[in-house]
């Protein structure tokens, strides 16, 4: 059976991004990072939001109908977790992830799931099977599951 590269091999500069599920099992239990980024976006424009551990046993699905619900009560509620102050940004990379999400949701794109230097992600895969460590001495963090979700769009459906 042939070697599968991984679609995806972004990197961001003063972090080390490293994908390893089994490795990343161990620190599952705490806070965890969430990073979007669409296709060859750069992971410095990429959208990212802390969540606790509670999320990570979720399957994809799942998961996206809570970060990118239709309901606009759940969706301030979720905006509210937003750190503006790291990115003042963050709430219009939001709105714009909402909309893509509810195009998907109306079949007016396809989407496909990629882990950023891992495989493709499927709708049924559970989070934590598609862990990253990531860690920067340089910004003084230790090392912290990444949840580094890359997302393929096709208008053409």
């Amino acid at each position: 059976m042939a070697v599968q590269h991984p679609k995806y091999q972004k990197e961001l500069a003063d972090f080390s991004i490293e994908y390893d599920p089994a490795k990343a099992h161990y620190v599952k239990h705490r806070q965890f990072i969430f990073q979007v980024s669409l296709g060859e976006m750069l992971l410095e424009d990429a959208f990212w939001v802390e969540l606790g551990p509670e999320y990570i046993n979720f399957r994809l699905s799942e998961f996206l109908d809570i970060v990118f619900p239709r309901n606009k009560r759940q969706q301030t509620k979720f905006r509210s977790t937003l750190d503006v102050k790291e990115n003042p940004d963050l709430p219009d990379m939001y709105t714009a992830l909402l909309e893509i999400f509810a195009d998907w949701r109306d079949s007016k794109c396809s989407l496909h799931f990629f882990a950023n230097q891992g495989p493709e992600i499927k709708l049924t895969d559970r989070l934590d099977d598609h862990l990253s460590l990531m860690q920067s001495p340089e910004h003084r963090i230790a090392e912290t599951a990444l949840f580094d979700l890359v997302i393929d769009q096709n208008l053409d459906v």
